[in-house]
């Protein structure tokens, strides 16, 4: 148990600094979409109707000043120069632009790559200092890792970009609701409030009971991702041969970490083991090189789950 206080102490408190961060910039960017609410005055049958050229104009000043602010991921950036070339601009369009740029000015200010990258980078250098060994260059490898497929299957900056976009939508299309239902657009009200709490949650919540690893969500399984590849990646260069995989073992242990929790598995060369498989529910024999994420690698992502799972060295 002590090993897991001491793997995840530290970065609890960087996810704590974090969710602090994302806090105050969701606080900004309800003033944001405010601002775009307040700014419609028109009814909603008018909403498809195309917009004035004073307004094409505004728009095309909204679109260099996102050029100059660096939010335009290549998805926006070709989403909005389509629109600009439509002879008619529709109010609705225009009004999803302001709202997804608001979103992904947010998503720049995060910084989420700088964050991983500095985990990756400590979680490293702390083990590696914990037994005097020597440092190696690790630039490279953290790149290729967060270029790469998480236990889950996507790449992390990819997947941030698709939430951010699905979000966006969800606010402009609620928008659109309330202007039907003659409803307040006014952020505070329920149905808008309700869209930003589901993001926070999905993206990085706080437990409220006191345990090990304080975070849920997809930024704390992607943390998971990178603190234990970067363990093995210490242990590897220390010379180490084999891992047991340490669990936490608590009311809250799924069945898949119980079945794993002591086990030893060879960092290089065939490993065979029997755990548990939550999507089979039954008991699997696997057989695997080395040690894979997701599988007998932390986090395990047989079936959902935020795994709180880590891997520490055997001589």
């Amino acid at each position: 148990m002590n090993i897991l206080k001491e793997r995840w102490q530290p970065i609890n408190q960087k996810l704590n600094n974090h969710i602090r961060l994302y806090d105050n910039l969701t606080l900004n960017m309800q003033d944001e979409l405010q601002s775009v609410f307040d700014s419609i005055k028109i009814p909603f049958l008018d909403l498809n109707k195309p917009i004035s050229q004073p307004q094409k104009n505004k728009l095309n000043r909204l679109y260099q000043q996102w050029q100059e602010e660096g939010i335009m991921t290549t998805y926006f950036s070709q989403k909005v120069q389509r629109i600009l070339k439509k002879i008619n601009i529709s109010y609705l369009a225009m009004i999803s632009l302001m709202i997804e740029a608001i979103y992904l000015r947010r998503m720049k200010k995060l910084d989420d790559e700088r964050l991983l990258k500095e985990i990756a980078k400590e979680t490293y250098e702390r083990e590696i200092k914990k037994e005097n060994g020597k440092l190696k260059a690790i630039d490279v490898y953290i790149l290729s890792l967060l270029a790469l497929p998480n236990v889950n299957g996507y790449i992390w900056n990819e997947y941030k970009q698709a939430t951010t976009e699905y979000y966006a939508n969800q606010m402009t299309n609620q928008v659109a609701i309330n202007m039907q239902q003659q409803k307040e657009l006014d952020i505070n009200r329920s149905e808008f409030q309700k869209i930003l709490n589901t993001e926070q949650k999905r993206y990085l919540n706080k437990k409220k009971e006191p345990v090990i690893d304080k975070y849920s969500g997809s930024l704390d399984t992607e943390v998971a991702y990178i603190v234990n590849n970067f363990v093995l990646r210490a242990l590897i260069d220390l010379g180490y041969s084999k891992v047991q995989l340490v669990a936490v073992i608590d009311k809250n242990t799924s069945k898949m970490c119980e079945s794993l929790n002591a086990q030893t598995y060879k960092i290089k060369g065939i490993n065979r083991f029997n755990r548990y498989s939550q999507n089979a529910d039954g008991y699997i024999d696997y057989k695997i090189e080395g040690l894979v994420s997701g599988i007998n690698l932390p986090p395990i992502n047989d079936g959902f789950h935020y795994c709180r799972s880590t891997i520490v060295g055997i001589r």
